[in-house]
């Protein structure tokens, strides 16, 4: 009987010990990792921004209103929500888009071509940011249609060195358009953590991912990934399981820097003290 007791005690010692040093392990990782990474592979913001709280029941009745604007009303009988009023100083053509880049003989330029999608020039160089250029952003062509045109169609744009993608919601992360850009070999992709499969399935070779604070020499300018206060997901992905990043790009002795969708939080603040200040910002308004 003592054997028997003495066999118990020494089997519970050994599972508590391995428990203990498997927890001591993973707490330790835990503690390793940037405050923006979670033990479980998901990302989070960083404290103090601001956010929008949306309970469970209201994101339940938007994605039923999304469900009979977006799909019903749009797709079965063509009703479609486009107003009538959007100021015509708001809106670029492509006609405008088109001359302003031909006729631009700077250096440096930033064209508009509609919501997070910029054509920045950089000497011979163009970068494009979240190239959202196709009619409707969503999966299988089901979700928002644009209002107007992009500045300037796909088949129009200049040989594209690199793009920047902030993070993968449909109307940043477009692959209708990514895959329709022409020179993908030739076409460096930098984008967030975790988004490398789903970039280089549709056809890019060099794809590289950023982490907060990364940096990435590319020819004559250097991109930094900062942070944003933003979310992420997709369809067959789980929420926040791949970054959202800004970016700073450094060409030169001028700096340009690209929010992606972000709300305001004290990171703005920080990005400025650690890699201000910046010739040009280009900050979305409203992106929570």
């Amino acid at each position: 009987m003592r054997n028997r007791r003495q066999f118990v005690k020494i089997i519970f010692g050994f599972f508590a010990t391995i428990f203990s040093l498997k927890y001591f392990k993973t707490a330790q990782a835990a503690n390793a990792l940037p405050y923006h990474h979670l033990p479980d592979g998901t990302f989070r913001n960083l404290p103090g921004g601001l956010k929008r709280e949306v309970s469970s029941n209201h994101s339940s009745l938007n994605f039923f209103r999304f469900f009979y604007k977006g799909i019903i009303k749009r797709e079965m009988f063509d009703q479609k929500e486009i107003p009538d009023n959007i100021p015509p100083d708001h809106v670029m053509t492509q006609k405008t888009a088109q001359e302003q880049l031909q006729e631009n003989t700077d250096p440096i330029s930033v064209t508009w071509l509609g919501h997070a999608a910029f054509l920045i020039k950089l000497g011979k160089q163009y970068l494009l940011t979240d190239p959202f250029l196709s009619k409707t952003a969503g999966p299988l062509g089901i979700g928002p249609d644009r209002y107007v045109p992009a500045g300037i169609k796909i088949s129009d744009l200049p040989d594209i060195n690199t793009i920047l993608i902030s993070h993968n919601h449909y109307d940043h992360l477009d692959t209708t358009t990514l895959k329709k850009i022409k020179n993908k070999n030739a076409i460096t992709v930098i984008c967030p953590l975790n988004l490398f499969k789903t970039v280089s399935s549709l056809g890019y070779k060099k794809v590289i991912e950023l982490d907060w604070y990364d940096e990435q020499q590319n020819n004559n300018f250097n991109v930094t990934a900062v942070p944003a206060y933003h979310w992420s997901r997709r369809i067959g992905q789980k929420r926040n399981s791949t970054l959202w990043n800004g970016y700073v790009i450094a060409y030169q002795s001028k700096k340009i820097y690209f929010s992606g969708d972000t709300a305001f939080g004290p990171m703005f603040s920080e990005i400025g003290k650690k890699l201000g200040p910046f010739d040009l910002t280009m900050i979305s308004i409203g992106a929570y």
